[in-house]
């Protein structure tokens, strides 16, 4: 009966090591609970995942370096355009010393002229009117200006003596003669004299004698060929700087230019071609336009002054400083007189000279005869005479001082001849033919009068012979 015991004891042993296996794996399988906590075994253990936030970035991949350019010397005389395809083509600079003008369209610019102004014609003869101003002399007893006026013949002489004419000023005005002026078609009268301001000018109608207008604190330039209009450069000073188209019948304007620049305008002369299609301006440079304004162009970038067209309409006359001052005290060549072509082009020096000092305080201003062929200026008669270092402001108190020192000189414009036309003599005007000048001249008892100077055989005749100041002849042609 101890068999049967056995045999269950065995089998007893055998369930309780067959449980122990069981646990020992089940043990296995399971993970230890972290420190002080209880574990569960129906927790199911997800994945360890990391924490992740809107605000990070990616991972970034490394930049990659720019690639270096290689260096481009070539040996010479292979150019680096070749030799380095790989280099940028360079910007194409300007051959031009000139820069491009800003262009400035003037406010409600007239209409431009449809068709060419018929060009001026020279007269037959010498036969017309001479109107001159008279002023007093040191000396003698003082009396207003008078502006005087005489019909001529064909050789030039005065018929009869001198008339006065008179006009009626506006309003309260007073009839006051300066430098006087005629318009191209002879209708009517400018007279100007100097403020401090600049220019005031007195506008008449000559076939009425009734004063029309009243301008100053400018300059005065050229009339139109259509000879009811006429430049006028008006200073900062006052409304509406710049070049203006007056109006001769009422004073009225357009503005054509107006150079940037502060202080007073600096327009050194303007002028409209004869046919009335192009208008030409210095302002600092010499720019030519349209005959309103428009579109305008650089021709020449220096310091110049303009003064007229030929009667052709061909020339530009104008003179230029070509050449600075001389640091060693001697004062250079005074400059030339210059003519260019409607185009801009051909410039050309003559063999006239120009001093600006005569230009501008004695109004002295180079002029074309009737018939294009010569030219007629005041210059000094020394070379090296320079206008404002000789004296000072004082020459201002010294009638006499720039006849002293001054002539008239003529040029052939085709030959290039020049010859001394009067000595001591200023103010030219040729004779509605032109075959003679009239100018104002000083004697050697220091009168000054009207001469003529016949341009065939260069003789000189005197035609008025007063103790005053007879000064600024203008010739007319017979009506």
């Amino acid at each position: 009966m101890r068999h049967p015991r056995n045999s269950s004891s065995i089998i007893l042993h055998l369930k309780i090591l067959l449980s122990l296996a069981i646990m020992a794996i089940v043990t296995s399988c399971v993970p230890p609970a972290a420190s002080g906590e209880a574990y569960s075994p129906l927790v199911t253990v997800a994945s360890p995942v990391e924490p992740h936030s809107p605000l990070a970035t990616t991972t970034l991949q490394p930049t990659p370096l720019p690639t270096p350019t290689p260096t481009c010397n070539p040996p010479w005389p292979t150019p680096p355009s070749e030799a380095c395809p790989w280099l940028p083509s360079p910007a194409p600079t300007p051959t031009s010393s000139i820069s491009s003008p800003t262009p400035f369209e003037p406010p409600s610019p007239p209409a431009r002229t449809p068709t060419p102004l018929p060009l001026p014609e020279a007269a037959n003869s010498a036969r017309g009117t001479m109107y001159f101003a008279e002023f007093s002399a040191p000396g003698i007893p003082p009396e207003g200006p008078k502006l005087l006026y005489a019909p001529t013949d064909e050789r030039g002489q005065l018929l009869g003596v001198p008339l006065p004419f008179t006009w009626t000023p506006l309003g309260d005005a007073r009839m006051s003669v300066g430098r006087p002026g005629i318009s191209p078609d002879g209708a009517y009268l400018t007279s100007v004299y100097d403020t401090l301001e600049g220019d005031s000018v007195i506008i008449v109608d000559l076939l009425t004698a009734q004063q029309t207008a009243f301008l100053s604190g400018g300059r005065l330039f050229n009339w139109h060929p259509n000879g009811h209009e006429f430049l006028f450069a008006a200073h900062e000073i006052g409304d509406d700087p710049g070049l203006w188209l007056v109006e001769a019948s009422t004073g009225e304007h357009r503005l054509l230019a107006q150079p940037a620049k502060s202080g007073y305008v600096s327009i050194f002369g303007a002028a409209f071609s004869p046919d009335g299609q192009v208008l030409v301006y210095c302002a600092g440079s010499i720019w030519m336009a349209n005959a309103d304004g428009s579109e305008p162009r650089r021709v020449v970038d220096s310091a110049a002054a303009v003064f007229d067209w030929s009667p052709d309409g061909r020339y530009l006359l104008y003179g230029e400083y070509r050449h600075g001052g001389s640091k060693s005290g001697t004062p250079p060549p005074l400059p030339h007189l210059w003519l260019m072509n409607r185009e801009g082009q051909s410039e050309r020096s003559l063999n006239l000279s120009w001093e600006s000092g005569i230009t501008a305080v004695e109004h002295q201003q180079p002029i074309w005869s009737p018939t294009g062929r010569y030219i007629a200026h005041s210059s000094p008669l020394d070379p090296g005479f320079s206008y404002w270092q000789e004296k000072g402001e004082d020459h201002r108190d010294d009638p006499f001082y720039a006849f002293k020192n001054a002539g008239v000189y003529v040029e052939d414009v085709e030959t290039g001849e020049m010859w001394l036309a009067a000595r001591n003599a200023l103010d030219p005007t040729w004779s509605p033919d032109g075959s003679m000048l009239a100018v104002a001249k000083m004697d050697e008892d220091e009168q000054v009068d009207i001469w003529v100077v016949n341009v065939d055989d260069r003789s000189l005749r005197r035609i008025t012979d007063t103790p005053e100041l007879d000064r600024y002849p203008i010739w007319l042609c017979s009506q």
